[in-house]
């Protein structure tokens, strides 16, 4: 069932413009080219000199402000959550423990994770949203 698309029939068949014409408008289309590629090398080369001398001024590598031009805002394009309620669960569960002066299980979160996965699956919605309202 498998057949190539049918296409329209042309009325007229299609002109093509004289090799004159054409070689006229493919040199101003390379020459404009040029032109915007001169120009944003242009550009990119006059932020990286600011970025040096910013970096002079501030006695910062000239990096760190490149990658605030560049990276600046991907904290707002990718926002994530400041953290989430299994977390901060098993911090503060370490933090209690560590103040009790009873040392964690030899395995770490994993361990931490088998003795009190109960009492963090008994927690209800609210009790997690707290949890995660406790952070800020």
């Amino acid at each position: 069932l498998s057949a190539p698309r049918m296409r329209p029939a042309l009325d007229q068949p299609s002109q093509t413009r004289p090799k004159t014409q054409q070689k006229v408008q493919s040199g101003a289309a390379a020459e404009r080219r040029e032109a915007l590629d001169e120009a944003v090398t242009d550009w990119i080369s006059r932020i990286h000199a600011e970025a040096e001398q910013l970096g002079e001024k501030f006695h910062l590598q000239g990096r760190w402000f490149l990658d605030k031009l560049y990276y600046g805002g991907q904290d707002l394009i990718h926002s994530r959550p400041s953290g989430n309620a299994y977390n901060v669960f098993y911090h503060n569960k370490a933090k209690e423990l560590h103040e009790l002066g009873i040392e964690l299980p030899p395995g770490g979160i994993v361990a931490l994770h088998n003795e009190f996965d109960e009492e963090y699956e008994a927690l209800s919605k609210e009790q997690h949203a707290e949890l995660v309202a406790s952070l800020k």
